[in-house]
């Protein structure tokens, strides 16, 4: 069992897009932080707002914290 909380954003700078999430996974009374960062001059708009979740899933899952 383990408790995940997080916060998305998105902006721009110099030309760029660029996406986040940060926050925290509380499991068997630890706590691992993560933030995860991506950036695209031309995002695809219906992939880049889903993408900063899923990939930092993706490496949770691969950690095995999830």
């Amino acid at each position: 069992m383990y408790t995940l909380r997080g916060k998305t954003g998105w902006g721009e700078q110099d030309g760029k897009n660029i996406g986040w999430y940060v926050g925290y996974i509380e499991r068997e009374g630890n706590v691992y932080f993560f933030a995860t960062n991506i950036e695209s001059e031309n995002p695809d708009e219906s992939l880049f707002p889903g993408a900063r979740k899923a990939i930092t899933r993706q490496i949770l899952q691969d950690l095995q914290l999830l």
